[in-house]
């Protein structure tokens, strides 16, 4: 026991300690001054807790058990406002609270804090403060703050100078009685002045009001003269409209308010419908926006100089993404511009988390984190309704979402795979650079008063309903204290959790807002956060790098430069180098909170020049190169006036959509997969459509051919010199895989493959032959090319196997109707003028579940090997070895491969003259995961012996621990009831193994296992593969075809895939991050993403099969994309640099050469090695005339034929187009 005498001392000695050593001088020059930082030596990045004995700040955020229980939505919490009011250089702190005074604590230096409420007049009591920003309103220097509340009174505290503050908010126009929650504050009309926006929420709710639970039914919506509407007592509260084309009964909450500044600190309030806001159509809004506001952000999105808004709103009410015109009316985004977004938005926070200059930004929600947690709470939104064909919705998913800017308006959402879409029930999130590496890392605060989601609670009380009050009923839902999280940026879009490893988190609580500043004085920034019924947690940052601090002083009357942009050139980590580092002056905007407007920056280790650029709202721009560890204050004065650039710089773009001259759409045909096996992790229905370019009518020009979907017709748009005619094609009962040309007898007809699992019954699959031959211009007859099978057929491919110079046919299985995913059986058809016999061939009963397939020569030998994509399964490789093939995947290094394959293609990456192969997966932003210790694993079998067959997505929650289940408790429970004998509610499922789930060990069961999720190169090395992850673009969405071609024109083989899938089991969003995607080669076996406004390859829907053609001869490669449930696409390459066009005419029964492999010739070189081929990609076919790009003076085209004899044409300088014949026919 230490005696209270040593103990004082003690503590004198360590406040004595941390107390600010004398500030060294500021150092003047022209148009900014600066000074040395004072940092300590310290270890590791991260924070030190400092305790409220240690700093003076003993203010906790109160609300009673009473209260809460009363008033649902005071459980929103309150925020804290950071800002150096009095301005003596120390950044000070206010904190809002629901239940007594509010509270000010002038920062005194040393981490001491003494609270100056009273004298400073700013307590704001007898109200439910919830938030709180500093901003200088009336722009006389000193910074005002403005408290929002639940239910009123908002208030405007102007500063007087003297350490008071004068209440003004009647004077100001500001007075509202409205739910008030967050505020941001900016220039929004370019008038010089902050403006105000407020979200509101809504003071009570109905179900506080109307306390409709304690009735044991209630029709909220009722039938009269025909006409459904809102029961007359919920009208107040309810109004029905139309959302994703659905009527639905919103509840209205409080209309957020947008107010313009006068210059001189009056406010007025705009309205919603006086042309200030506009929809995405250019339409002044016909009512106001009553949606249930969380928080609001002014910051430039898409970089045209004024300041955008983003509104988070709760429950099923959407996000809106405001652009500003500049004169400060606001237009929705585009529909495109999101895909997706969070469900219940409760804050936004922006940064540049890959700075590649575009911005990004973060949403919160309220996803947990932890895989048993998720599985004991229920989501709060119904089923994701995904329909074919529906694109241009925006639908909301309960988790956060981190968007990804692309530079061109639009985002794609990555959370998944950036690792940070669950962090708990997240209010507050923030951005900074903790370890100043250069990179921001991403703060959460997190927890709630009542566990809303927990999915006992949640059925006990549903139980309840009618016999207890509203009342008793939700003091039945526990409480859910958490810890924060802290994710660190590793600089390649990806985030780890390391809240505990960085001291940010150390026991759970209940926390809400959240801001940071300097409270130190030391350049890097320190955190403050707000938590519920306990002390506030403050957070000093222990960042051992250098760093550059920088702060603006702004003209009156933004005389903090609110919208102003700091950019740092030349600094970054001691890592990965980081080109320049920027960030935008904001005031408020956080959840319920604001921060400081300092700007610190990671100078690192570089001795090099660093320059900053400064670029002021009006704008002007300031640059100054400036010394690690120092504090910079710029001032706007000295800005240099700089001409005002409008538009952007024009890129050509290679590809241009022309998709209006097919005017074609596929049509797929609603199918209950999951009646059949309700397990199933998406719809096996939604597969197709694939797509062929062939010449049918023989007239020169490739024909157009796009596979139907159930009850469809098959189509075939006939070109005639890049025009297209439509021919009725023939109707099919069953979805249409692959479509492939044959020729029989100088007859081109159709093969294609059929599935059967649409089929109503076993006995109609058995008896539905998987592959026909159909007449090009329809008709109702068929021939029967394939026996029946049960297995389900994917993927066609065609090739002379035997070398008997016709074309013989893989069919690949792609599933076994109603058994997903047993191993479905392959065949292999063999053409004996044109009839087909099915081959005794090893190795293809039971092959697994085939999605892609193609014919390659893989060993060099001159005969076609074979290439598989198997979901759930590795890449197969076949090698021909006279017409035989023999399984060599294990040999080739692929068998340990195994991942959820869609697509396969094959082409010469690196000029070797090797086949290299292309294969696409699920990519990395799917809520899919797996890694080499925790393995993806599906385990089937008939569970419960019901007949059933079950499919359980399953992985391990620790290194070598056991699998656990992945599927909800509701979904599992209904799919094998017997589970409620052993596992009768979500607390129980939540913590059991997969073992304990279906009752036996999961070794009784078919196991299935991925060891990667990425979209792969295989680079052949000669009886090896070398396995590369493509670039980081291509895995933001699941993707199906991959093509290779040259796209560009410049020699180099280039690759192409469509992305995303919508089909996602009922509670999974859609996968919608992918646009499509060309990626260059650079002849060495890199690859580098392509932006879409450089390809022009722009495909917002659910794509599917794709296929290469120079449909109009002018010797660039084009491209037809399919989708699946609507507008097929068609891209004319107009932006490549036209290459060689060859044309290879072969024996009547190979007529185009299929299997013929072709390369130019120059003087000292060769170029890459292209193959003709029949079937390739994902349920797709190119045209057989290839485009070659030219890269100098080639002499010559050598062609090896698929009989193995080999020609060498010379070519005349300037080919353009060049015709080569068989030289033996």
């Amino acid at each position: 026991m230490v005696c209270p005498l040593r103990a004082s001392l003690l503590l004198l000695l360590a406040v004595a300690g941390c107390a600010s050593e004398a500030t060294p001088p500021w150092q003047e020059a022209e148009d900014f001054r600066w000074r040395e930082l004072s940092i300590r030596e310290r270890g590791n990045p991260g924070f030190t807790e400092m305790s409220t004995r240690r700093t003076g700040v003993d203010f906790g955020n109160r609300l009673s058990r009473v209260a809460a229980i009363e008033h649902d939505h005071l459980l929103v919490g309150s925020g804290v406002a950071v800002g150096d009011y009095d301005g003596d250089g120390l950044a000070d702190l206010y904190f809002p609270r629901l239940e007594g005074s509010n509270a000010l604590y002038r920062n005194l230096g040393g981490w001491r804090f003494e609270d100056v409420t009273e004298e400073a007049g700013v307590g704001a009591p007898g109200r439910y403060s919830t938030g709180a920003s500093f901003a200088d309103v009336d722009g006389d220097g000193r910074l005002d703050l403005f408290v929002t509340a639940l239910g009123g009174p908002n208030a405007l505290f102007l500063n007087l100078g003297d350490g008071s503050f004068e209440d003004a908010t009647a004077d100001a126009g500001l007075s509202s009685a409205l739910g008030s929650t967050s505020a941001t504050f900016a220039d929004v009309d370019a008038d010089g002045d902050l403006d105000l926006y407020v979200a509101n929420y809504k003071v009570e709710s109905a179900a506080d009001v109307l306390r409709p639970y304690e009735r044991a039914s209630v029709d909220l919506v009722v039938e009269l003269d025909g006409e459904r509407r809102i029961a007359e007592e919920f009208q107040q509260h309810f109004r029905l409209e139309m959302r994703d084309g659905v009527q639905v009964a919103a509840e209205q909450a409080d209309p957020d308010r947008l107010y313009l500044n006068d210059g001189t600190g009056h406010f007025e309030a705009v309205s919603w419908t006086g042309g200030r806001f506009l929809d995405a159509d250019g339409v002044p809004l016909a009512r106001d926006v009553d949606d249930f506001g969380l928080a609001a952000r002014f910051y430039d999105v898409d970089g045209d100089g004024d300041v955008d808004l983003y509104v988070c709103n709760d429950f099923d009410d959407p996000d809106y993404l405001w652009l500003n015109d500049g004169s400060g009316t606001f237009r929705l985004a585009d529909p495109f511009a999101l895909r997706t977004q969070s469900h219940a938005s409760m804050a936004v926070d922006f940064s540049d988390v890959n700075r590649d200059g575009h911005v990004d930004f973060f949403v919160a929600d309220m996803l947990s984190s932890e895989a048993g947690r998720r599985l004991e709470q229920v989501p709060l939104h119904a089923a994701l309704d995904k329909p074919p064909g529906r694109i241009a919705d925006r639908p909301q998913a309960g988790r956060n979402t981190l968007f990804l800017g692309r530079g061109d308006g639009t985002w794609a959402q990555i959370a998944e795979m950036a690792g940070v879409d669950g962090s708990e029930w997240t209010w507050g999130s923030l951005f900074l650079d903790v370890d100043l590496d250069g990179f921001e890392d991403l703060l959460v605060a997190n927890g709630h008063g009542r566990d809303m989601r927990d999915g006992d609670a949640l059925e006990r009380i549903t139980g309840l309903r009618g016999s207890v009050t509203w009342n008793e009923a939700k003091s039945l839902y526990p409480e859910l204290p958490t810890r924060n999280r802290a994710f660190r940026n590793r600089g390649d879009l990806t985030f780890e959790e390391v809240a505990e490893e960085w001291g940010f988190s150390r026991s759970p609580d209940v926390s809400h807002g959240i801001a940071s500043g300097d409270l130190d004085g030391d350049g890097d920034l320190d955190v403050v956060l707000s938590r519920l019924n306990m002390p506030v947690l403050m957070l000093r940052n222990d960042a051992p790098g250098a760093r550059v601090a920088v702060r603006l002083v702004g003209d009156a009357p933004n005389t903090q430069a609110i919208g102003a942009r700091v950019r740092l050139l030349g600094g970054g980590g001691t890592g990965t180098p980081v080109p320049f580092q920027d960030k935008q002056i904001t005031a408020g905007g956080l959840y319920l909170s604001g921060s400081e407007t300092l700007v610190s920056f990671a100078a690192g280790a570089s001795e090099g020049e660093m320059r900053l650029e400064v670029t002021w709202p009006r704008g002007g721009v300031t640059l100054i190169s400036v010394a690690a560890n120092r504090l910079y204050e710029v001032r706007e004065s000295g800005a240099q006036r700089v001409p005002d650039v409008t538009g952007s710089p024009f890129v050509e773009a290679i590809f241009e959509d022309v998709s209006s001259s097919l005017d074609h759409r596929h049509r797929e045909q609603p199918f209950a997969d999951l009646a059949r096996q309700p397990l199933l992790p998406y719809e096996l229905s939604r597969l197709g459509p694939g797509v062929t370019w062939a010449d049918v009518d023989r007239d020169g020009d490739p024909d157009l051919i796009i596979a139907a979907a159930q009850g469809g017709r098959t189509s075939v748009l006939l070109n005639d010199g890049g025009r297209f005619a439509s021919v009725p094609g023939t109707t099919s009962l069953h979805d249409q895989t692959t479509i492939l040309p044959s020729w029989r007898a100088g007859v081109v007809s159709l093969l294609v493959g059929r599935t059967s699992f649409d089929a109503e019954s076993a006995a109609e699959a058995r008896g539905l032959a998987g592959v026909t031959r159909l007449a090009w211009r329809g008709g109702s007859e068929s021939e029967a090319v394939a026996e029946p099978l049960l297995s389900s057929v994917g993927p066609l491919a065609q090739a002379d196997v035997d070398g008997d110079g016709d074309l013989d046919l893989f069919v690949g299985g792609r599933t076994v109707p109603a058994f997903y995913p047993l191993p479905a059986t392959s065949r292999l058809l063999i053409n004996e003028e044109g009839v087909y016999r099915d081959t005794e061939q090893t190795g293809f009963e039971d092959l697994g579940l085939v999605s892609g397939a193609v014919f390659t020569d893989i060993d060099n030998d001159g005969d076609p090997d074979l290439a598989l994509a198997v979901e759930w399964g590795p890449i197969r490789l076949f090698l021909n070895q006279g017409g035989t093939f023999t399984d060599v995947t294990e040999r080739w290094g692929l068998a340990s491969l195994t991942g959820l394959w869609r697509g396969i293609t094959s082409g010469d990456l690196d000029g070797d003259g090797r086949m290299d192969l292309v294969a696409t997966n699920e990519g990395l932003n799917s809520r899919l995961v797996t890694s080499p210790d925790r393995l993806l694993t599906l385990v089937h079998g008939d569970i419960d012996q019901s007949g059933t067959w079950e499919v359980l997505l399953a992985r391990a929650r620790t290194e070598g621990g056991p699998l656990y289940p992945l599927a909800r408790y509701e979904q599992m429970r209904s799919a094998v009831p017997s589970l409620r004998a052993r596992l009768g509610n979500f607390g129980d499922y939540a913590e059991s193994t997969l073992a304990g789930v279906i009752g036996t060990d999961v070794s009784s069961f078919f196991l299935l296992r991925a060891e990667t999720l990425e979209h792969t190169v295989l680079l052949n090395r000669g009886g090896r593969f070398e396995a590369r992850p493509l670039p980081v673009e291509a895995q933001l969405a699941p993707a199906h075809h991959v093509g290779v071609a040259d796209i560009d024109g410049d020699g180099h083989e280039d690759v192409v895939i469509t992305q995303n899938f919508f089909p996602t089991e009922g509670f999974t969003p859609r996968y919608d991050a992918g646009r499509g995607l060309v990626l260059l080669g650079d002849g060495t076996g890199d690859l580098s993403a392509l932006s879409a406004a450089r390809s022009g390859l722009i495909v917002y829907g659910d794509q599917r099969g794709a296929a290469f053609a120079d449909y109009d001869g002018d010797a660039r490669i084009d491209l037809a994309v399919a989708q699946n449930g609507t507008q097929t696409k068609l891209f004319h390459n107009v932006g490549a640099r036209p290459g060689l066009r060859v044309v290879l005419e072969g024996p009547p029964s190979n007529p185009t050469a299929i299997g013929a492999r072709m390369r130019l010739l120059y003087d000292d070189t060769v170029g890459p090695a292209r193959e003709i081929r029949s079937g390739s990609g994902y349920w797709s076919s190119d045209d057989a005339v290839q485009v070659l790009g030219v890269s100098g003076r080639a002499r010559a085209v050598e062609v090896r034929w698929p009989d193995g004899s080999v020609s060498e044409t010379p070519l005349e300088a300037g080919s353009v187009h060049i015709v080569i014949r068989l030289p033996s026919s």
